[in-house]
């Protein structure tokens, strides 16, 4: 398969998230509540976009360690043919590990995007709770 289909697989849901978080998903409320009641609100047309950009940002950093590890059992996954060559930097590992802690940046990423799934699926189920605003800090 060719990785560029996997660039645009991602890129799609990550710019309706944002775009759902800006004035553009604003603007588009009206129309977006016709299909779901709930998106007429601008807090949960947010959140959704935030929900949105971390799911993106968890599944990217899922194959980005998927390829680190394939690359680094000998596997041949990115082709240098492509636009999208992985092999330059996620087969090295002097610029695929974090220099402080020696882990893989796929491995930072997916808990980084974790803990961000975890704090918007929070507030997103009770946005006015005492704890929510306290977990947005």
């Amino acid at each position: 398969m060719n990785q560029n289909w996997f660039l645009i697989a991602y890129a799609l849901p990550l710019l309706f998230g944002l775009m759902l978080m800006t004035r553009a998903g604003d603007s588009s409320g009206p129309s977006l509540a016709k299909r779901n009641p709930l998106l007429i609100h601008a807090r949960r047309r947010h959140m959704l976009g935030l929900n949105l950009v971390a799911i993106t940002g968890f599944v990217v950093s899922v194959h980005t360690l998927w390829i680190s590890n394939k690359i680094s059992e000998g596997g041949d996954v990115c082709s240098s043919a492509t636009v999208f060559s992985c092999d330059d930097v996620l087969g090295n590992a002097a610029y695929n590990t974090d220099p402080v802690f020696g882990l893989s940046w796929g491995l930072i990423g997916m808990v980084a995007f974790g803990a961000l799934l975890f704090i918007t699926q929070s507030v997103g189920k009770e946005p006015d709770a005492l704890w929510a605003e306290k977990y947005l800090k």
